[in-house]
């Protein structure tokens, strides 16, 4: 994953709301650790006293030169709802804007679909406090599905400080 991505995803989990100022810092720190040469944003990022957030999302905005695809945004929302940050009443709003007003001139796989659908279901139930049994579960399932191969977000959420270290894949913690 190049620094530029990453910016992304950090930029990303930062307008969701998983991340903060001291978590971008850990995140900047931890890449600076394991570069030979680290970019110059990186530890300008690091080293930032700013109690602002938009101080620091503005270089994020600088280095994260495209879009987040489709797949890493819902895989973040489920790394959130797995390591008990979101219950599913508060992530199938999020995944909603994701996947239906927002998704960003994406192209939907089948598993992007199958979760579109879910959540068009979940919306005509009038997005209830209490979601049906049968319907949560799918959500678990689907959910569990994009976590399979969620290791470069694993990973960067864990040296962000977004999750711990307890349930992430191993291709995270090679990642």
């Amino acid at each position: 994953m190049t620094s530029s991505q990453q910016a992304a995803i950090v930029l990303e989990a930062v307008e969701q709301g998983f991340l903060h100022e001291d978590g971008i810092v850990r995140w900047a720190d931890s890449v600076i650790a394991t570069a030979e040469q680290p970019d110059p944003w990186l530890i300008k990022l690091a080293k930032l006293a700013s109690s602002n957030l938009t101080d620091y999302t503005r270089i994020l905005r600088g280095q994260s030169a495209e879009s987040v695809p489709l797949h890493w945004r819902v895989q973040m929302v489920a790394l959130a709802h797995q390591h008990g940050l979101l219950n599913l009443h508060d992530s199938l709003p999020k995944l909603f804007n994701i996947l239906i007003f927002d998704p960003k001139e994406a192209q939907e796989d089948s598993l992007d679909k199958q979760l579109h659908n879910a959540l068009v279901e979940w919306d005509g139930q009038g997005g209830l406090e209490v979601i049906e049994v049968s319907l949560a579960n799918k959500f678990e399932s689907l959910f569990q599905a994009y976590l399979a191969d969620a290791g470069e977000i694993s990973a960067l959420a864990l040296a962000a400080g977004i999750i711990a270290s307890a349930g992430i894949p191993d291709a995270a913690n090679k990642a």
